[in-house]
């Protein structure tokens, strides 16, 4: 276990450096970090660094000055940065590193999350909580699916095997090998016949691998039932939310913002929409995440610190938790819902509101309440 308290005595806490990865969500936590005041750094992997350096931090001779990101460092590869020289160096620069789902896909599932355990630098959050939201091989014994049944959080009927399939279900599979083998394709089967075929034929494409597909995660086809212009019977999907929480040692739970996600033709994710809902059903939504943070709490101590987000579906009006995010959203666009502008009397990102926990902590010199 690394000793985050003794890391914390060399730092320098008037100069801190907010670190991440790049890709997912950096952008967010740069601009965030930087309009708080601190110095940014982003972690990039050879050729996939170029967006990164188009938002350089740099002012002219005039003292115009553009950009949020004031160190870009490119590695071979993403991994490279649990190297000890590499995390010396982010060491040398105080920096508190800001994890998402890129880097426990690109570097967590390859060096292990006993690794990232381990890693000598100071997380934001609770770093034991990012293996929580793995289903299958990676999965602990206390991942999101066990802290959602503890929590009594509503949810859509799940199949344990394809053959307790009796009705629609969608189906979430690994897909593929390598960089993209994360839980990202999708289909739909009304019995374990139909699941079988169609999980066939992906192995067969090369898009998922036999032993993915049998550790696939099937749940109800949540949909409504509408009548086009011909009268026609037609189940569309019911609506979905992405409801993105920041649960703050020093105030409390705070609902940010709402989007949904808008997905291409195969089920990847392209972008997200932000969104809101009518006030008569924030009680709920608030409720959920109010479960969720108090068994988190107790299982798997300290808990959910900092951002959060429950995925669900609309059956009627009662929300359907079928995801849970357990760090930084991708979702960058929350700051344009209402919600954190009924907290702080103007829009604030998930960056923003990281990079203002920060701030607060250190200025109460309890960054220890914030960072593992």
């Amino acid at each position: 276990m690394v000793d985050v308290a003794r890391i914390l005595e060399d730092y320098n806490k008037e100069a801190l450096t907010v670190a991440t990865l790049g890709s997912h969500s950096a952008l967010d936590i740069a601009k965030g970090a930087h309009d708080e005041g601190f110095q940014t750094l982003v972690v990039g992997q050879d050729g996939r660094e170029g967006p990164y350096q188009k938002y350089r931090h740099d002012c002219d001779e005039n003292d115009f000055c553009r950009g949020c990101i004031n160190h870009v460092e490119v590695l071979d590869k993403f991994t490279d940065m649990a190297t000890p020289e590499f995390v010396e160096g982010l060491q040398t620069r105080n920096a508190i590193f800001v994890p998402h789902r890129s880097f426990s896909v690109y570097v967590a599932h390859k060096i292990g999350y006993d690794a990232v355990m381990d890693m000598e630098v100071p997380f934001f959050g609770n770093r034991a909580l990012l293996q929580a939201e793995e289903r299958g091989p990676l999965a602990p014994k206390l991942n999101q699916d066990a802290l959602l049944e503890l929590a009594d959080i509503p949810r859509p009927r799940t199949f344990a095997s394809p053959d307790e399939i009796d009705m629609t279900a969608i189906v979430k599979v690994s897909k593929g090998h390598g960089d993209r083998a994360f839980e990202r394709s999708f289909f739909y089967a009304r019995n374990k016949e139909e699941f079988w075929q169609k999980g066939s034929k992906l192995v067969g494409e090369g898009k998922t691998t036999r032993e993915q597909l049998k550790d696939a995660h099937m749940e109800e086809y949540v949909h409504s039932v509408r009548e086009d212009a011909l009268g026609n019977v037609l189940e569309v999907p019911a609506p979905k939310y992405n409801f993105n929480f920041f649960n703050s040692p020093f105030h409390g739970l705070e609902l940010l913002g709402i989007d949904t996600r808008v997905q291409a033709s195969n089920g990847e994710e392209l972008a997200h929409h932000p969104g809101s809902l009518k006030e008569s059903l924030l009680s709920q939504v608030f409720d959920l995440g109010e479960r969720f943070v108090n068994v988190a709490k107790k299982h798997a101590a300290p808990g959910v610190i900092g951002p959060f987000a429950l995925q669900a579906i609309f059956k009627g009006e009662k929300a359907l938790v079928y995801d849970a995010s357990l760090r930084m959203p991708g979702s960058p666009d929350t700051e344009f819902t209402p919600y954190s502008g009924y907290l702080f009397g103007k829009p604030v990102s998930f960056g923003r509101r990281i990079a203002m926990e920060i701030r607060e902590a250190a200025g109460r010199d309890e960054l220890l309440e914030v960072v593992t």
